[in-house]
C-alpha cells in the first residue's frame, strides 16, 4: 500500500512539473517595467524631434542615440526588443515590439506623459505597426 502511494504521490508531483514547464510566465510582470522605461524614452526622443531638428533620414537607432545621449541607460531595458519612432509634425510616436519586429507590445506619444497604448493587451497578434495618431494624440489643429 505504502509503495502504491509514493507512485502514486511521484506521478502527480511529475504531473504538477511538468505543467508548470509549460505556463506562460506572467506578461504583466514583464511589460509593466517596459511600460515605465518607454514613458521616461519617449518624451526625450519627442524633444529632439521637435527641436534638436535631426536629419530626415534619420535612422530609430540614431534618433535614440541622440535622445539617451545624456544617459544612455534608459535603453537599457529594451535589450532583447525592437523600439520603432515614427516623427510627424515635430512630434514622435515610440513603439516597442518584439525582437523579430512580428509583435508590438506598447506605443507611446511623446507629447503625453501616461503610457498610451499597452497593445500586448489587447490582442497577442498586434503587429509591430503604428496606431496612434500624432494629430489626434498631441491635439495639433490644421
Amino acid at each position: 500500500m505504502k509503495k502504491r502511494t509514493i507512485c502514486c504521490a511521484m506521478i502527480l508531483i511529475l504531473i504538477v512539473m511538468t505543467g508548470c514547464m509549460y505556463l506562460k510566465p506572467n506578461e504583466g510582470d514583464t511589460m509593466r517595467p517596459l511600460a515605465s522605461a518607454l514613458t521616461h524614452v519617449s518624451p526625450q526622443v519627442e524633444n529632439v524631434v521637435r527641436y534638436e531638428k535631426p536629419p530626415a533620414n534619420a535612422t530609430d537607432e540614431e534618433l535614440l542615440a541622440l535622445a539617451t545621449k545624456s544617459d544612455p541607460g534608459l535603453l537599457d531595458s529594451f535589450k532583447g526588443y525592437k523600439l520603432r519612432i515614427y516623427s510627424q509634425d515635430r512630434h514622435a510616436i515610440i513603439l516597442l515590439c518584439t525582437e523579430d519586429g512580428k509583435r508590438g507590445l506598447l506605443e507611446d506619444l511623446g507629447c503625453t506623459a501616461p503610457l498610451d497604448r499597452n497593445l500586448w493587451k489587447e490582442d497577442a497578434a498586434m503587429p509591430c505597426e503604428f496606431s496612434l495618431s500624432v494629430e489626434l494624440g498631441c491635439g495639433l489643429r490644421k
